[in-house]
């Protein structure tokens, strides 16, 4: 059975996460981070990405045309590491982290 498949890779960095279903040829896959040095499929911020976006970088351009959807999310974590207590915690930043996971989880409500 041909299926159709897509991951979104947010916040991808180095595609740690995402390059096994890079390397598959079973997988569509769309990666999106805010540096371009990552080479992502949409180099943007996914506080300001749009639904619309990441669907115009998928193939069939219907997410209801996917039968298997798989997303992935990196967002910078160092704000919410308690590995270095001494410094107080949390964190100065935590608060951009947070709008940026809270992004994140909003287009898997989407």
């Amino acid at each position: 059975m041909n299926e159709n498949r897509l991951c979104i890779d947010l916040c991808c960095g180095f595609k740690g996460l995402s390059g096994a279903f890079i390397r598959s040829p079973n997988w569509e896959t769309v990666t999106v981070d805010i540096d371009g040095k990552f080479n992502p499929t949409i180099c943007a911020d996914v506080r300001a990405l749009t639904f619309d976006e990441l669907l115009n970088a998928t193939r069939l351009k219907d997410f209801a045309s996917y039968q298997k959807v798989v997303m992935l999310m990196s967002p910078p974590c160092e704000r919410f590491s308690v590995a270095a207590l001494r410094w107080g915690w949390p964190k100065k930043g935590i608060k951009e982290a947070l709008h940026i996971v809270g992004s994140c989880l909003e287009f898997v409500a989407m």
